[in-house]
């Protein structure tokens, strides 16, 4: 079992499987190793990011997350959330269970996917963290099942505000595909759900992006993973095999090979020439 640095609280009362009801939350101080990944979970999760950045997948959709954001993994969904190694993050996150829980987040969300929100929970975390450690009597659980509600509420009306404010206000279409690409930059490149996400066919895609951009999605794609390995390669203790992985390289080898191909240099000469300089 993996060891991280937060703090957790238990809950001491008792479940009712007709209320919501958190079993435990926690404060999660920042990690460069963290990730965490839950499959068919019977847990609902909520987290509120309070610094750094991370990189969320639920049901194979990933989506990138900063400060400020809230997010939801729904019961019986695969999810992991994994940090940013140069930007850890730190969070506040409850667990939570109940029949009546699993039938509002159903209600309110598209649960196929990640569920994230601008909003904070600080306020309504720090009555629930206090709540759970005393014994729970009905008030208590009342009280607790209607902050888990107000949290759902906010965050759907987030959302709403979110997309309001999106369809008045529409970008140019290759910075909206440069956008979906970057917020999936640690996923294995894919024109087909390039052209599904935007209603174009690969060619009107790539036409559309190349005339703006002067390259190809999947050079761009690639340019920003290049970037990013650099970054973790100045930046960050993780292996060269350990990046490789997290952007979902082949193997090492690939990973050289791309590298060299954008830089003219191997990751491990610039990872050696980066340390001579700072010594």
């Amino acid at each position: 079992m993996k060891i991280f640095n937060e703090t957790i609280y238990y809950n001491a009362g008792k479940m009712k499987d007709d209320l919501i009801y958190v079993s435990s939350c926690g404060i999660l101080l920042p990690d460069p190793n963290y990730v965490i990944a839950r499959e068919n979970s019977k847990t609902t999760v909520f987290a509120y990011i309070l610094s750094g950045g991370a990189y969320l997948t639920c049901n194979g959709r990933m989506e990138r997350l900063k400060q400020g954001d809230c997010y939801l993994f729904p019961a019986r969904t695969n999810n992991k959330i994994e940090t940013d190694p140069l930007s850890p993050h730190s969070m506040l996150w409850l667990n939570c269970r109940g029949s009546l829980l699993d039938s509002l987040v159903e209600a309110y969300f598209d649960v196929s996917g990640p569920i994230v929100a601008m909003h904070s929970i600080e306020t309504e975390f720090a009555r629930i963290s206090t709540l759970i450690q005393s014994p729970s009597g009905e008030r208590t659980a009342d009280e607790i099942a209607l902050l888990i509600h107000k949290i759902l509420l906010d965050m759907r009306s987030s959302q709403r505000k979110a997309v309001s404010s999106n369809s008045t206000a529409v970008s140019p279409m290759e910075d909206q595909i440069a956008n979906f690409i970057s917020n999936h930059i640690q996923e294995k490149f894919s024109i087909n759900s390039l052209c599904e996400a935007f209603h174009l066919s690969d060619r009107q895609l790539s036409a559309i992006f190349k005339k703006k951009r002067g390259c190809t999605p999947y050079d761009y794609y690639l340019s920003k993973k290049i970037e990013l390995a650099t970054a973790m390669l100045r930046d960050s203790n993780l292996s060269i095999d350990a990046i490789a992985e997290r952007l979902n390289f082949a193997d090492r080898n690939h990973f050289t090979k791309q590298y060299i191909k954008k830089t003219g240099i191997s990751p491990a000469r610039y990872r050696k020439s980066v340390q001579m300089t700072t010594d």
